[in-house]
Formats: structure tokens, C-alpha cells, sequence
């Protein structure tokens, strides 16, 4: 499957050519930040040293999801799923801020 995703903060986008279905990135393992943040090592890297500093508990081998914050899947080619689903758990704010502006719409 083809798409591209979209980090939120640095407006960098990466075109994945991924071995995953739709049904994975849109309701398996690649509908979260945790999957998603594998195409982005910088922002992996920013995330990661995050969260060990809000939890410094976790054990190194340990790790929390990272949710639905940060990096959206802005094109993909797909019969299932539309945009809005492939990004379900997103907060509607930012999907309505730059789903919207892909679409060449300003956002309200």
C-alpha cells in the first residue's frame, strides 16, 4: 500500500511504500503515532526521550503508546478507507486543520 504521511509539527511528509494493508494503518498497529513515528527517526527520537522524562519509572526495554497526536496519513491509495478513517483516533481539530488545507481549503 501506498500513502503518505504528514508530521503535524514540522510539516515534513514521507511517502511510504508499505508491506501493510489498509485495515493495519487504519484500525491495526499503524492507526497510532507508535507505528506511524517508525518513517520520521527524528521525531522518534524527540518522542522517546519525551516520554522517558515524563515516566522516568519505565524500564529501558519499556515504552507507552504515543496516541493519536501528531502524524497523519494525508494520501493513500485505498478503496476502504477514507482519509477521516484512516485517521479515526486523531483529535478532529487537527484533521479539520490540515486535511483541509491538503484539500486546498484554508482551515475556518
Amino acid at each position: 500500500m501506498i500513502l503518505t504521511l504528514l508530521d503535524t509539527q514540522t510539516g515534513e511528509t514521507v511517502d511510504v511504500d508499505s508491506p501493510y494493508d489498509a485495515y493495519w494503518w487504519a484500525e491495526g498497529n499503524g492507526s497510532c503515532d507508535c507505528n506511524r513515528i517508525d518513517e520520521f527517526p527524528a521525531a522518534e527520537d524527540e518522542l522517546e526521550a519525551a516520554q522517558r522524562q515524563a515516566h522516568p519509572e519505565l524500564q529501558e526495554w519499556q515504552g507507552l503508546c504515543y496516541g493519536c497526536t501528531r502524524l497523519l496519513i494525508i494520501a493513500a491509495e485505498s478503496d476502504e478507507y477514507t482519509l477521516d478513517e484512516f485517521n479515526e483516533d486523531y483529535p478532529q481539530a487537527l484533521k479539520a486543520q490540515w486535511l483541509r488545507e491538503i484539500d486546498g481549503d484554508s482551515p475556518a
